[in-house]
């Protein structure tokens, strides 16, 4: 079927070229020590003491061979740490190579799942300082995503407001499985504090979940 277009048409220079913006690179801790300069020492003996706590079941899983190993190509593992750990490595491998203009990190970290909210919003707090410290002050084509402790909206939107005037980060990330499907009211004041700080929010499907994570219930594969 053809369409005629009616009214002024732009002309495109030659010159102009689309640039590409990646909106899912993973950022990786090289180890778990790398957050320790960016939580206080409570945290960091309740980590060592109790661990995360994720609210999910099998939260540390990792579905073989599917996800092995770690769901990267064997030449992206850097000479210590996992893939996404190294800076250099990513652009070199990723945006140089492919012209990006922009990368935004989205950390599949778990920082918002465990159980205990104090936890959530301090995890939260040390990896937005952790994603800035380590790969936006590093790489200025990098932009990070702020991660909310959602499961307490006050403290999310606290952490809104303190990096929505930081240019660094380019959105707001929310797990994909909450505790509650995302459109309950308890998650408003997230969803106001982003229109109200001109923000998008980002989700990035799976991750541990301890409710069926689907409006039709648990999936049968």
């Amino acid at each position: 079927m053809s369409i005629t277009l009616e009214g002024p048409q732009t002309q495109v220079s030659a010159t102009t070229r689309l640039r590409i913006i990646d909106c899912d690179i993973h950022p990786a801790l090289r180890s778990a020590s790398d957050l320790d300069p960016f939580l206080a020492a409570r945290w960091r003996q309740h980590l060592a003491e109790y661990g995360k706590g994720t609210r999910g079941i099998f939260a540390a899983r990792g579905n073989y061979p599917r996800f092995m190993p770690a769901t990267a190509r064997r030449d992206a593992w850097p000479e210590s740490g996992p893939p996404g750990s190294n800076v250099e490595l990513i652009r070199a491998q990723h945006l140089d190579p492919h012209d990006v203009e922009f990368g935004i990190l989205e950390p599949l970290l778990e920082a918002n799942s465990p159980r205990n909210q104090d936890l959530q919003a301090a995890l939260c707090t040390a990896f937005n300082d952790w994603q800035v410290t380590t790969f936006t002050d590093v790489e200025p084509r990098l932009r990070a995503s702020i991660l909310v402790p959602q499961d307490d909206a006050a403290a999310a939107v606290a952490e809104i407001e303190r990096r929505a005037d930081d240019p660094r980060f380019a959105q707001i990330q929310l797990s994909s499985r909450t505790p509650e499907p995302l459109g309950r009211r308890r998650y408003w004041p997230i969803f106001a504090a982003a229109e109200r700080c001109g923000l998008p929010i980002g989700l990035h499907v799976g991750g541990p979940s301890a409710s069926a994570p689907s409006a039709s219930g648990w999936p049968s594969f």
